[in-house]
This record gives structure tokens, sequence and C-alpha cells, in this order.
């Protein structure tokens, strides 16, 4: 009996995001005290879920990127919200949506503009979005026909944006492997594959779970861990020694568990996983995924049903 109350009223694969200001000490180390507390959540409501945070510094705002997903569709959009002075988040609009699934949208800096690369596989292609007059809109200015590939992280060195993005294992969309793009102008100049010396096998290890962030002159990427069945059930924090058609060196830092995490949304949320990482100026985020119980899951089961 009580396994079939749980399936009326839990989703079990629903996210939410867990954001909140950083210390002092924590802006310059790459390393996550999630056991601290001090989050405030975005929890999912009876239509949309959140999840892959990316966090973008503008002007002197903060703004929160995620992949919006609607729980009756079944498909992500892109949506962006600010955070005010006394870090609330604000009320979400949706900036992206197509008939085809987004999520990651990986939001940065280069020269003076701003850029977006969102997830866009399902469409077998990587589009590059730009910036108009504010945060609310964007426009898509590139699209390559490149298949299979995910979560797209971006480096500037010079005048080159590099963006390594991660291919799908077709036999096991659980596991990818790195490649590595270059465009020598960006956005205007063409992009070069660069190919990886030693990344043929794909593994549990590889996808991207946040753009670089930078302490210094030290890089570090997020990297997103799956096991068995389960999608992104952590994230590491690693520093990037080389990333370039030589190979890709790292050096683990941290594994961050959703165990570390002192949450406040027991019992109607049960985290199980987290795979996203994002921080700026003054904030950081993190995804949660796990069983959300809500009386609106069985509003959708309802209308599922009705149709």
């Amino acid at each position: 009996m009580l396994g079939k109350i749980k399936d009326i009223f839990c989703d079990r694969a629903c996210y939410g995001l867990a954001y909140r200001r950083l210390t002092e000490e924590s802006k310059s180390s790459p390393l996550v005290d999630l056991s601290r507390g001090g989050f405030s959540f975005v929890k999912p409501s009876r239509k949309y879920w959140y999840a892959d945070p990316m966090l973008l510094d503008y002007k002197d705002a903060t703004y929160v990127y995620a992949e919006q997903f609607d729980r009756l569709k079944k498909k992500g959009n892109i949506a962006v919200a600010r955070i005010d002075e006394t870090g609330r988040i604000g009320k979400w609009k949706t900036v992206l949506s197509d008939s085809f699934h987004f999520s990651f949208p990986n939001v940065f800096l280069y020269k003076n503009d701003y850029y977006m690369i969102p997830e866009t596989s399902e469409d077998k292609s990587v589009r590059i979005y730009k910036m108009q007059d504010n945060p609310f809109e964007w426009v898509m200015i590139k699209k390559y026909e490149i298949s299979n590939c995910v979560d797209t992280s971006v480096f500037i060195e010079g005048e080159t944006a590099y963006l390594l993005t991660c291919e799908l294992n077709i036999d096991n969309p659980l596991e990818t492997r790195f490649r590595l793009f270059s465009c020598q102008s960006f956005p205007d100049s063409e992009l070069v594959e660069l190919p990886i010396q030693n990344i043929d096998a794909y593994d549990k290890s590889t996808r991207n779970g946040g753009n670089f962030f930078f302490i210094g002159d030290r890089m570090f990427r997020i990297a997103q861990i799956s096991v068995d069945t389960y999608y992104g059930k952590f994230f590491e924090i690693r520093k990037v020694k080389s990333c370039s058609e030589d190979g890709i060196d790292e050096e683990l830092i941290q594994r961050v568990d959703c165990s570390d995490i002192k949450y406040g949304l027991k019992p109607y949320f049960k985290v199980t996983g987290t795979h996203t990482y994002s921080r700026c100026r003054e904030y950081e985020v993190v995804d949660l995924c796990g069983t959300y119980f809500s009386f609106g899951n069985l509003i959708n089961r309802l209308k599922k049903r009705a149709k």
C-alpha cells in the first residue's frame, strides 16, 4: 500500500537547485563545502523542475540560467532568473524553447559580449547564442551540425575560444568521451576540431558538469560522475593542467556527493544525486536530483490519463 501511495504522489527523477553566497574564504578556494549549509532552494513546481544551473554576473546583478524541464511535455527549455540584493531569486523567464530538448545553458563572456552554448544534441547540433540588450534576450548566431555531443564547456586563450564537448556512447548514454574544437576569432571563425591524443575509450566520469572556473591563473573543471544505471550521481572538481590536442591532463581536487549537503527539503524531497555546479563573484549553485513528493504529481498523472 505504501509503495502505491509513493507511486501516485512521488516523482522519482525530479530536480531542484540549491544556491548560496560564497564566503570570503571560499572565493579563493576551489573546494566546495556543502556541509556548512546556508542554502536557499528552488523547488520543483507542478509544471517545471530546474537542473544544470549556470551563474552569470551581468553589470551589478547575478543571474541563474537553468534547464527548465516541462514535466507534462517531457522537454527542457532554458530559463533565467535574477538573484536580488537580498539573495532571493526572482521569477523565472523562459529564454530558449523549440520543438527539441534544451539543457546545460553554458553562459560565458568573450571580450565584451555574452554568449551561450546550450545542450541541443536532440537537434544533432551545437548552437551558439548571443545576448542582446539584456540577460533575457538571446539570438542564435551559429549552428554547427555536430551530432551526439552534449554539455559543452568553454575556455578562452587570447583571441581563441576552445570548446570542450562530450560525445555520447550510443551503446551506453551514461558514457562519454571528449571532443575539442577551437575557434580562433570567436564567434566569426569556423570551428576546427583538434584530435585529442589517447582519447578513445568512453567512460562515466568525463562529462562536463559545469563551465570551467578560474582562481587566479588556475583553471578548474567540473566532471559529473555516473554510476551503474544512475545518471549524474555526484561531481568532481578537477584542476586542469593542460587541455589541447596533446591530451587532457587533470588532477582530482575533490569529489562532491549529495550526502555532503545539509538541505532543508525533507520530507517531501529526498535527494539522491547532484551533477552540476557553478560559481561566480558572489554565489555558488548546485542541482539536486531526487524523489519529490507533492499533490501536484497526482494532478499531473490525472492530466496525462485524461489525454
